[in-house]
Parts: structure tokens; sequence; C-alpha cells
């Protein structure tokens, strides 16, 4: 089923270890980090006398970078904001940063910020458990509501209510070296590569990369989550779904015989064609540099690598080609994916609004100021000249106001990269979208990647009876104990 969703140029202000709705994340890469705002200008309706007369209010920002962190004087820059401009709101620091193992023992302490960045993996799960504070009706009369997004503004909705603000997204897609390309052969007149549209054809383009280079042709994660991470996108293209309602109660249902043709084609790729790495364990930190080193074909990816694999490797922004997923039997299928700020519990109203000019400054609200808008230029800039691609399809989180019309102007005089190594995806990254599993996707993820590495570890394993294993392990110790 196709989806429509709203998108912008714009590349990767967010980066590769964000890696949003995978594994660990990294603090200097999971932020945007504009230029901090520094007059009255900020937020719109706040005056002199309005700030003299408000009651004190103190709100605890988390993933506050560390002293050490590139990303430390630029906090420090915006809390000095704050305080010119909101003198009654005091900012209190929490380097916390959102793992799955560590944010329970955390809530259920009552030790979280009042602002706290999570992945949308997480979104339903620390919803029920009651350790979001709903905020639905100070979004509402600031008008974030209805300025974002609505695909992203869905992600963060329960019975009505709202919980998040989405901070960034991501729609899932294939990434194509191009001079491994070029040295295979693979391109067409005008010296274009010729991207594969279909997992068959990843197959046989990855048996000639390897044939003409030597090289794999693919690279496949099946660690730190971000195996069961892709399979989800190969697994829908075959028809497979992961988690399913039935009754009231979730089932895991991803023992399909979809599943299992999904998993064998990986399997294929291993045994039957070789076209993967002799180090079969590694992650999406791995493909980044082997891609970046220009000794692999292609992989799955999202945009929001794209900086830090430039960053890393020194690789040219000359050498990309990105395109939407490739089709299966059922067609095709790209996750939806991103990150969310969530309020704590018992964040009160006054608190709540305070955090939404912490954001104004930060520029991630739909208040574009002009100091929001010289650092995006800043930003921008910036990546031209360290040669960051800038140009490419990005998921939009606002969606109305002036601020669209600013940043395209801003994109636009940027652009950087030929667009035709990218329209693959940016004709297209709107279409074939799908959600990411809503219940205990991280634990999932987990759970797949072990179903992966044995596959590609060893040649006799059956994937039939390793997804049966996989689904019933995960049914008992995650989906029977969700309350609905």
């Amino acid at each position: 089923m196709k989806k429509k969703i709203m998108c912008c140029m714009l590349v990767c202000a967010m980066s590769v270890t964000m890696l949003a709705g995978c594994g660990n994340k990294n603090r200097s890469e999971d932020q945007t980090g504009a230029t901090p705002a520094s007059t009255e200008n900020a937020v719109s309706g706040d005056s002199s006398a309005a700030q003299s007369e408000a009651e004190p209010v103190t709100i605890t920002i988390g993933g506050w970078p560390t002293p050490e962190n590139e990303q430390y004087e630029l906090y420090e820059g915006y809390k000095k904001t704050m305080n010119e401009l909101y003198p009654y709101i005091t900012i209190e620091q929490d380097e916390y940063l959102y793992e799955v193992d560590t944010f329970l023992p955390k809530a259920a302490s009552g030790q979280l910020p009042n602002l706290y960045m999570t992945w949308f993996t997480e979104i339903e799960k620390i919803v029920n458990a009651g350790y979001a504070e709903d905020i639905t009706d100070t979004i509402q009369n600031n008008g974030v509501v209805a300025a974002i997004n609505p695909e992203l503004l869905a992600q963060v909705e329960k019975n009505g209510k709202y919980y998040g603000i989405p901070v960034s997204a991501y729609s899932m897609s294939m990434m194509y070296n191009v001079e491994v390309f070029k040295e295979a052969g693979l391109v067409d007149a005008e010296g274009l590569p010729v991207l594969p549209k279909t997992w068959d054809e990843v197959a046989q383009t990855a048996v000639t990369i390897k044939e003409k280079t030597g090289k794999p042709g693919f690279f496949y994660p099946t660690t730190s989550n971000h195996g069961g991470w892709m399979f989800t996108n190969l697994a829908w293209s075959y028809g497979a779904e992961f988690e399913e309602q039935v009754d009231g109660k979730w089932k895991a249902v991803f023992d399909s015989q979809e599943a299992v043709a999904a998993l064998q084609f990986l399997k294929d790729l291993r045994w039957k064609y070789n076209v993967l790495p002799d180090n079969t364990l590694g992650d999406l930190n791995d493909f980044k540099n082997i891609y970046g080193a220009d000794q692999v074909g292609m992989g799955l990816c999202h945009l929001n690598m794209v900086k830090g694999i430039v960053q890393s490797t020194g690789m040219s922004k000359d050498n990309f080609a990105v395109s939407t997923t490739p089709e299966g039997p059922a067609g095709g299928a790209a996750q939806l994916g991103g990150n969310v700020y969530m309020v704590a519990p018992g964040t009160t109203p006054a608190q709540q609004e305070a955090i939404l000019k912490w954001l104004t400054v930060l520029g991630e609200s739909p208040v574009f100021t002009e100091e929001a808008m010289q650092g995006f230029e800043k930003r921008y800039a910036e990546f031209e000249e360290q040669g960051i691609p800038v140009g490419p399809l990005g998921v939009r989180i606002w969606t109305s106001g002036d601020r669209i019309e600013k940043e395209n102007e801003i994109l636009n005089k940027h652009t950087n990269v030929d667009m035709r190594l990218w329209n693959s995806y940016c004709e297209h990254s709107s279409e074939n979208l799908r959600s990411e599993p809503p219940v205990n996707a991280q634990e999932l993820y987990k759970a797949l990647d072990s179903v992966i590495q044995e596959i590609f570890t060893k040649e006799n394993a059956d994937p039939q009876q390793l997804l049966t294993k996989a689904a019933a392990d995960f049914q008992k110790d995650y989906l029977d104990k969700v309350s609905n």
C-alpha cells in the first residue's frame, strides 16, 4: 500500500550513528545544531512584560553533550540564549541518552529528564508503561500539531492523544558505490550506474561486481539490531508480516512462508552467490567503513548515513548513488523510522511551554526564526564546503508555514551533487512506506540478528526452523506479556 508523505531537499543533519530505529546511538550525530537564537523574535508572542510576570520554571534537558563532546559549546550557547530570552526559565542539564536496557529502571525510579529523546520503535512501549506525559493541549495550542507532517504525527498519537514531537525521520533506501559500479562495468552510455530494481536483480548485480572486481557485491548487517532492522524491508517485499493483533492479543507471525522465502534469499547471497564480505558479523558502521573505502558495491541504508560516511572515510560526494528499496514478489516496502522527543510523566503545563521555547531556540519547531534560518544557512554552507552531499530528499518534519519555502531556498542554493544519482530515491521516496513493528521492535530486531547470523555462518541452517523458534520465543518473552 502506498502512502503519501511530504519531503524536503535535505541531507543528513543527522548522521550515520543516529541509525534511528536501530541499536546504539551517538549524541554528536543525533542532534541537529542550528545556530542559537539571540533575540526576542525566537518565540513569537512573548513580550518583556509577560516574561517579567511569568512564574519561575525549571526544566531538565536530556541528551546534554559531555564537556569533551564537540557540541558541548553549542548547547551552552543555547542555554545562554534561553537565559537571555526567558530569564524565568532555568535549564538543568542531564547527559542521559536513551538505551533499551537503562530506560525502564531510570523511568521507574522517577529520574527521567523532563525532555528526552528516543526512537519511533519505543513510543508504544513507553506510553503503555506510563512513562510519557500527554502533551496534547500544549502542542495543539501552540500550532505544533497543525504543522507536523501527518505521517509523523501518527507515530506519536495513541487513542487521540499526543505523546511526543518528531525530531528526525527517514525512509529506508539502497546505497550504491559509483566507483565500484564503474569498475564492474555496470554503467550506462552516460556513465551513470545501472541500479537494480528488484531483489533478484540485486543478486545478479552483486554477482557481476564480485566476478569483475573481486569485491563483495552486497553488504548485509547482522549485529547491533541492524540485521533485524533491515530484514523488515526485505520480508515485507516478500509479503511477510511480523506482528498481528488477533482478538486483542499480539501474535508473532514472522515464521510464515513469505518470511522464510526472504530469509532464504539472504542465505543464497551468502552460500549460493557468495557475494557478501568474508566477515559476515558486522553492523552498519562496518558498512560505512568498507563502502567509504570503495570495497563493497551496495547495501541497505538511509540518507542519514551519508554525512558520517563522508566525514569518517573521506569519500567523495560524487561517489554516492541512492535508490528506493528493491521490489520483491509482493512489491516494494520501505521502513519509515526516526527519532522523537518525549516528555517525562509529571511534567507540568508550564514546563511543557518552556520545553517548546527550548525547541524553538534549537530550531526544532515550526517557528523558523531569523536566527534559526541563519543557522540553517550556515550549516549547509559548511556541508557544501566540506564536500557533504546537499540536495537529495529527506523526510520533512514540518509541512506548513513559511519555514518550508525558506528551507528550500537555502537548500537549492547549496545543492552540490548530480541529482541523477539520487533521483531513483527522490522521485519515489514517498511510496510503499511501512511503520516499524509496533511492539518491542528493538527486541524483535535483536532476535532476528541471531537468526541471520545462523544462516550466514552455517550452510546447513534451516530458515523455517530458525524462524519458527524465533517467533515462538518472541511470543513467549514479549508479546504474551503485553497488556492491551
